[in-house]
């Protein structure tokens, strides 16, 4: 296995620049790193300011969640509108119908 203990890349083109290198054969809990989950620890404020920071978060994300007009558990129902112009056209009826009457033209 190639073991690579130092590498310069240019980013544009990924071209190796300098690479030093060894062959290894030996067990890979002897290599000298690895064997990690990958898992990060932070200092115990950074978690702290996290945890700060992802609750406001949250509490924008749900505020603004609340506010939009569009958000299935706010959604509009115009059935009482459409109810009220309904009666109003109703009520407009009866005297629209009064005046249904022949014009006569005046000379």
């Amino acid at each position: 296995m190639k073991i690579t203990t130092k590498l310069v890349l240019d980013m544009r083109s990924m071209e190796v620049l300098e690479e030093e290198s060894f062959e290894y054969a030996g067990e890979v809990a002897h290599c000298g790193g690895g064997g990690s989950s990958g898992e990060v620890s932070y200092p115990l404020y950074m978690m702290e300011q996290h945890h700060v920071w992802l609750n406001t978060m949250n509490d924008l994300i749900r505020t603004i969640w609340n506010a939009n007009p569009h958000n299935p558990s706010h959604v509009f129902d115009p059935s009482n509108i459409i109810s009220e112009m309904n009666t109003n056209a109703d009520r407009l009826s009866i005297p629209v119908a009064a005046l249904d009457i022949k014009f006569v033209v005046w000379k």
